[in-house]
């Protein structure tokens, strides 16, 4: 790949002839599969999931920045035209989310980033808890934590932080069970407990 083309890719992303900075969506016809555009403007997608009627996919940024988006059909969620943070040589990168695309803004944006790596479901218990309102997890390789993040389905209205003091990977979540794989200290597996 040449120098060029590596400046050129970040702006793929808009670009409606290519895959690059999408989410595709795939149908199977027969034994082949028809692939359309589902979302654009995404930099760097780390995971998804469908939980209680939302699509979550986690994304890093450049700089600052890294995201919780709920992914909606046909929106187009901004980069590199549009984000909250900035690129790596701190160049200012647009704020506003509807100019000039009318663009997606996040869920919820972490300033500075986690390094965000995986998103999942929730313990039960605390989902349960916080119930109507919708909960999922994030994993952080900066922070070296799991993130709750508890939202109205339109803003975000806190989280907690599950501090494991190594970097997730990767995580999973059953009932109350959590399995972590970390980058140095190899599996983390717990349980969350009802406190008396």
């Amino acid at each position: 790949m040449t120098k060029s083309c590596l400046l050129r890719a970040p702006l793929t992303a808009q670009d409606k002839r290519s895959w690059w900075g999408k989410i595709l969506k795939l149908k199977l016809q027969g034994d082949k599969f028809e692939v359309s555009t589902y979302s654009t403007g995404h930099r760097n997608p780390q995971g998804m999931i469908s939980l209680d009627g939302f699509v979550y996919s986690v994304e890093h940024a450049a700089r600052g920045g890294d995201e919780i988006n709920i992914i909606i059909e046909g929106r187009n969620y901004g980069w590199p035209l549009q984000s909250l943070g900035s690129g790596y040589n701190l160049e200012e990168i647009n704020k506003d989310f509807t100019i000039p695309l009318g663009g997606q803004s996040p869920l919820f944006s972490f300033v500075p980033s986690i390094g965000i790596s995986s998103v999942g479901d929730c313990f039960e218990l605390y989902a349960n808890y916080y119930s109507p309102n919708h909960c999922v997890a994030v994993s952080s390789m900066i922070g070296n934590s799991i993130f709750l993040v508890v939202h109205d389905g339109i803003k975000v209205l806190f989280y907690e932080v599950i501090d494991f003091g190594s970097r997730i990977r990767k995580f999973t979540v059953e009932e109350n069970y959590l399995i972590a794989v970390t980058d140095f200290e190899g599996l983390i597996v717990g349980r969350l407990d009802k406190l008396e």
